[in-house]
């Protein structure tokens, strides 16, 4: 019961990234290679100063991630997203119009036999996790919000709309505006040629597990362009209506994704 009781503590901790890296990044990550990361990520503290290496039990993380570790091939799998985000890099863009190549992990030591494992996240990334309190601009959650979400669009979605809810709340806006190529290439999800194919599978796919899994409630209208031809002019522009969950209904999403990943069904 203590066990359990940690396990749920764990998927609870919050995840602070920089506004700068969730608005200007574009990635491709498989959604269990995020969900491996955002783990990680929530082994720092917005006060910390200097990445450190995380000593892991696997065992104990699967439990946390929801994953059947008592399945022979989901050691396997585990190294092999390890692997993939090892070899993934990824684009930040700046204001100033300079742009870094960022990489997500520095190295990774696993023992099977004693089943632990050693991590340590790259250097690259340092200033979009660390030292945020002093710098601020960034945004904070419960990783446990994203913990049960399959699609590989669905957490970068949600972490774009959460680091607008503090100026959407603030200054009573309606809703946030994104332009559709916009969105697109912040998702890394331009390869989808037919609006009609992004909005299913990405937007509506992602929104749906939002709204299932996290403390937001998401809903949006489509603006479409002024092209002054004949004919049903494209979807120029997105605007999403993000609203914050109330206690109850946060303390039900809460207990509805511990559940679920106690089933080990991710």
């Amino acid at each position: 019961m203590i066990e359990n009781e940690k396990i749920r503590e764990e998927r609870c901790m919050m995840i602070s990234k920089s506004n700068e890296m969730i608005r200007n990044s574009c990635y491709r990550l498989s959604a269990m290679g995020q969900r491996i990361i955002w783990y990680f990520f929530s082994k720092i503290k917005p006060d910390d100063t200097e990445l450190t290496e995380y000593h892991f039990n696997i065992r104990y993380f699967c439990e946390v991630c929801g994953i059947d570790y008592k399945n022979g091939g989901n050691y396997n799998y585990v190294k092999s997203v390890l692997r993939e985000l090892a070899d993934n890099s990824f684009w930040v863009f700046y204001e100033d119009g300079s742009e870094r190549l960022c990489r997500w992990i520095r190295k990774v030591h696993l023992n099977k036999g004693k089943g632990t494992g050693i991590i340590k996240l790259d250097e690259d990334i340092q200033r979009h996790a660390l030292g945020l309190i002093r710098e601020g601009n960034y945004t904070q959650y419960m990783m446990l919000f994203t913990m049960p979400m399959k699609g590989k669009y669905s957490r970068h979605l949600y972490e774009l709309l959460k680091s607008r809810e503090y100026e959407i709340n603030k200054y009573n806006k309606p809703f946030v505006r994104y332009e559709v190529k916009e969105l697109q290439k912040i998702l890394c999800a331009d390869d989808y040629i037919k609006y009609n194919d992004f909005k299913r599978k990405v937007i509506d796919y992602s929104l749906n597990e939002i709204n299932n899994y996290s403390d937001l409630n998401v809903s949006y209208s489509e603006v479409p362009l002024k092209t002054g031809k004949r004919g049903k002019p494209p979807i120029g522009y997105i605007d999403f209506f993000v609203k914050t969950r109330d206690n109850f209904d946060v303390a039900m999403t809460v207990e509805a994704n511990h559940i679920l990943l106690d089933r080990k069904c991710i």
